[in-house]
């Protein structure tokens, strides 16, 4: 049995079972103690024991059948602790820390418009603890677009005025929030769903937001009924998510679950996203950001994450224009999604656009309408429609023109298919530039359901197809099995090289 510690709080520590095949959930149960004492028993890949103190040693043993696993641990020390009730102004407390000092919140009710975190700080969210946030957008705080020479208020890739997010980190660092109390954006009780394409005073917040902050961590916790977007790391580094679930009404409008945007050194390990949009959306921002605010996505590693509903499981776009390197999905679980693996981008997104580095690795996906798609045509916007952004005719190779470089399927298991296998199109002027599948399964599901496979003009919904390349330089297809075809195993279009093996 091969475990590794993830984090360990004042409060709390979080373990990976790495040496377990399956995604997500285990295949039998392991069973937890600590210092000698039963704790629960498991079938999930990441988990967390609470209710430990600060500065105290501990024996956590993990047991499944013959195999066994014992570590010693010490939680983190603390220079004070403040224990509160449910009251009104959390932001006030907040406010009022010493460094390193550790706030733990009793179950109970806490209403909250906006909590600004500061530095050095540790919150622990008791079992029974909700935050409830408040739902009149007149008493949110409104980020300036601009301050200092940095980004701060922006909306779908660009600058814009924006409301702060529910609880913020903004320019701060050293902070983790732990525990398996609930944050709720109460949306659903608000007008932040309605008519929501429309900015009224500012853009819609985000329930978790963090810029230009770095080393947060967020453990455990539950949040959900997102205004939009629930977490956002924006131009951040070195933030982590463990444990941690995510859950939107399935028809709530832009309601992301985690969207790391022009952020580097991400770690989202065991989490749970069922959402109205894309359970995790990849960004760096629009044409507009590059020239003075230029900065992409990197090294950001997803792995044991459940998503299931939700418009796309791991989503890379179509805000990318500053680029996105050195990403790895692994050992996740996707149900009922309407893409699994998509990435989308257009002309106009710019030559700094660049994707590329990304491997998706023992992926398990089931009930999803299509599994793998690539879209250099994606028709967002109010110009997503035009002649230049839709024309598969070549065009000039310029500022504005994307690139897809390298990217990797393998270990992937696809049960239920209800549409269409894989969709990859690329710009005539700008093919993709590779694309492997290996040891890759995908079983279509009898159905009569047409889908468009991808948000493009000009193609017609499919059902039972198997893999349309369009516009591609190689291809890979090494051990490729598909079942219940309806049509052709592949189609190709202006591919350049294809290995199948």
């Amino acid at each position: 049995m091969e475990i590794i510690t993830l984090l360990i709080s004042p409060v709390s520590i979080t373990l990976e079972i790495t040496s377990e095949k399956k995604s997500y959930f285990s295949s039998s149960f392991y069973y937890v103690f600590l210092d000698g004492y039963f704790k629960f028993k498991t079938n999930k890949n990441v988990f967390t024991i609470y209710d430990l103190e600060p500065n105290s040693a501990h024996k956590v043993k993990i047991i499944r059948d013959d195999e066994s696993y014992t570590e010693d641990f010490k939680t983190l020390n603390v220079s004070e602790i403040l224990t509160i009730n449910p009251r009104d102004d959390l932001n006030e407390i907040v406010n009022s820390l010493k460094k390193d000092s550790l706030l733990v919140l009793n179950p109970g009710i806490y209403n909250i418009t906006q909590v600004f975190l500061k530095n050095n700080i540790y919150i622990y969210l008791k079992k029974g603890v909700r935050l409830v946030a408040n739902t009149n957008r007149l008493d949110y705080q409104i980020l300036p677009q601009i301050k200092d020479d940095k980004p701060y208020g922006n909306w779908e890739g660009e600058l814009a005025d924006a409301f702060s997010g529910i609880i913020s980190a903004i320019d701060v660092e050293n902070i983790m929030i732990v525990g398996q109390g609930v944050v709720d954006g109460n949306a659903q009780n608000s007008d932040w769903w309605v008519d929501h394409k429309k900015i009224r005073i500012a853009a819609r917040p985000n329930t978790i937001y963090t810029a230009h902050s770095s080393n947060i961590y967020f453990e455990g916790i539950k949040i959900m009924n997102s205004p939009s977007w629930t977490i956002h790391p924006y131009y951040s580094d070195h933030i982590y998510f463990y444990n941690v679930d995510v859950e939107n009404p399935s028809d709530s409008p832009n309601t992301d679950g985690l969207d790391p945007d022009s952020s580097s050194y991400i770690d989202i390990v065991g989490c749970h996203f069922s959402v109205g949009d894309d359970c995790i959306a990849i960004k760096s921002g629009k044409i507009s950001m590059v020239e003075k605010y230029y900065k992409p996505s990197s090294n950001i590693t997803i792995r044991n994450c459940f998503m299931e509903n939700g418009h796309g499981g791991v989503v890379l776009g179509s805000e990318l224009s500053s680029g996105l390197t050195n990403l790895s999905v692994s050992k996740c679980y996707f149900k009922n999604t309407d893409r699994g693996l998509r990435i989308k981008t257009r002309r106009g997104r710019g030559n700094k656009a660049i994707i590329d580095d990304v491997e998706f690795d023992h992926i398990y996906m089931e009930g999803v309408f299509n599994p793998f798609v690539i879209n250099m045509y994606y028709n967002c916007d109010k110009d997503g429609h035009d002649e230049y952004v839709q024309s598969k005719d070549a065009k000039e190779v310029d500022y504005r023109t994307p690139y897809i470089g390298k990217v990797v399927f393998k270990n992937i298991k696809c049960k239920d298919v209800i549409s269409s296998c894989a969709f990859m199109y690329g710009l005539p002027e700008k093919n993709i530039k590779s694309v492997t599948f290996k040891d890759v399964y995908m079983e279509l599901k009898e159905s009569d359901v047409y889908t468009k496979p991808a948000m493009m003009d000009d193609i017609e919904p499919v059902n039972g197809i198997g893999m349309y390349f369009s516009n591609v330089e190689n291809i890979v297809l090494d051990n490729v099995t598909i079942k219940g075809l309806k049509g052709e195993k592949q189609i190709l279009n202006n591919i350049k090289n294809i290995d199948i093996k």
